[in-house]
């Protein structure tokens, strides 16, 4: 996959993410945690996804999902995002920032 054509994925699912009037989000978490899931290729405790050798086209995946995660606010998306914002690399400050935004959605 060429960087231009992850940026049209990241793109796309941002703008999924956008759709939070959706009655039925739950198929939607569903596809994108295995997006992560895939591109994460199985590693799915704490200490093997800090220490995952994810390349620039992942991570720009990635983080389109985290924020596509942070708006659909589902219970699986919740727990992934506490999972994943355990630690102190770019993306767990990125899953932080998903469930601060989670948060305001429910104050």
């Amino acid at each position: 996959m060429t960087i231009h054509e992850v940026k049209h994925l990241a793109c796309l699912l941002r703008a999924m993410g956008k759709l939070t009037d959706l009655v039925h989000k739950e198929p939607l978490e569903d596809e994108i945690l295995g997006i992560i899931s895939d591109l994460l290729k199985g590693r799915i405790g704490l200490l093997k996804f800090i220490k995952a050798d994810i390349n620039e086209e992942q991570l720009e995946i990635i983080y389109a999902c985290l924020s596509t995660l942070s708006k659909i606010g589902g219970s699986k998306s919740r727990t992934f995002l506490n999972t994943i914002s355990r630690g102190d690399t770019m993306l767990s400050k990125i899953a932080h920032e998903a469930i601060e935004e989670l948060d305001k959605k429910f104050i």
